[in-house]
């Protein structure tokens, strides 16, 4: 079992349809988009990340084995605040 936890501060980036005037307020960069096949405006924010995961690895022989995790983040610069929750499932084999 592996558990873990992190902190980042940095840039995120916010793909949104405008308009967003709460985006706009806290964005040092904009620039348009059509990355998600819509326009979109990018927005650049400085935030920080709070993040906490645990994974439990099953070993299936000696060279494979299943991995299950879950993680949990938030990401805030006042007003804004975005969550995630991730699962992921994974095959390890070693060569």
């Amino acid at each position: 079992m592996l558990f873990s936890a992190r902190w980042r501060h940095g840039d995120v980036l916010s793909y949104a349809t405008p308009p967003r005037p709460d985006l706009v307020e806290v964005a040092r960069v904009r620039t348009f988009s059509e990355t998600f096949s819509r326009p979109m405006i990018v927005y650049s924010v400085e935030a920080h990340t709070v993040s906490g995961a645990v994974t439990v690895s099953r070993a299936l022989n000696e060279v494979t084995s299943l991995d299950l995790g879950c993680e949990w983040r938030e990401t805030t610069r006042s007003p804004l605040r975005y969550v995630n929750r991730l699962v992921s499932l994974g095959l390890t084999r070693q060569f």
